[in-house]
């Protein structure tokens, strides 16, 4: 074989070699850039503000609910349950209706609301000035809640009776009373803002930018914690003071109050 018809050939070779490394290189990318199985059905692509329904498909409930709630009200009921989301949802199908239990959570809703908004009120003498049910009233953590007392001796080749309680397990669990929002939702809510003042040492050392303070709102609408989550040293004792005076609409959760947590955004700009 001439020199030539040797070069021809490693030509040839090494070309082919490129082709099947770049082939391989380009699948490989491919695979690795494919999605996660169901990604994440609680992104509102920056609609946070925006009602459910025209965020999020097939929403026969809380339609007219800022889209950035829905995912502190569905992670709630998976505490009160006990379950995962693909209890009621196909993951990556999230709108279908292939599981029947998602037919019954609309329902339950519409129970829940049923008998704290008619019954209840119409129920004299209870001792409560808002008396109400929620999910965990009879759930506490289980899919199917309990509806019978265990026998109190147990029977003779049946049930055991069940352990003496202790002091701990004598006291009622208090049900899950927190919801997490995004900043867009809990600024919507907000019916008293107020603007942090603009130091006069941050001014001379021209500190400047935006400061995120993460605030815990009370059942009626006062921030009871704050805590700074970035910004400026100079500027963040402003932004927490002002944070702190900030009132929000009372949040609730199946007719139950709740303490709602977000994040606030105060920008810093120099003039």
């Amino acid at each position: 074989m001439t020199s030539r018809a040797l070069r021809l050939a490693a030509m040839m070779l090494f070309t082919l070699a490129l082709v099947f490394t770049g082939v391989w290189t380009c699948t490989k990318t491919n695979v690795l850039a494919q999605p996660p199985q169901g990604g994440n059905p609680f992104d509102t692509g920056g609609r946070d503000d925006k009602p459910a329904a025209e965020v999020f498909k097939n929403i026969q409930q809380f339609k007219t609910l800022p889209a950035g709630r829905l995912a502190g009200i569905m992670q709630n009921w998976t505490r009160v349950l006990g379950v995962k989301c693909n209890h009621c949802h196909t993951p990556g199908a999230w709108e279908r209706e292939d599981l029947p239990a998602k037919q019954i959570a609309r329902d339950m809703v519409q129970m829940t609301g049923k008998l704290n908004n008619e019954l209840l009120k119409g129920i004299k003498n209870l001792k409560s000035d808002r008396p109400n049910v929620s999910c965990y009233t009879c759930h506490r953590g289980q899919v199917k809640p309990e509806t019978a007392l265990p026998p109190p001796g147990g029977v003779p080749g049946g049930t055991p009776p069940p352990p003496k309680p202790t002091p701990e397990s004598t006291s009622n669990p208090e049900p899950p009373k927190l919801i997490r929002v995004s900043g867009g939702v809990l600024q919507a809510s907000a019916t008293k803002r107020v603007q942090p003042a603009y130091p006069p040492d941050a001014k001379s050392a021209r500190a400047a930018g935006a400061v995120q303070v993460q605030v815990l709102v009370s059942e009626e609408g006062r921030v009871i914690e704050t805590e700074i989550i970035s910004g400026h040293p100079l500027l963040r004792e402003a932004a927490l003071e002002a944070a702190r005076q900030w009132v929000f609409k009372p949040t609730e959760l199946s007719g139950v109050p709740v303490k709602v947590q977000g994040v606030l955004t105060f920008n810093f700009t120099l003039r």
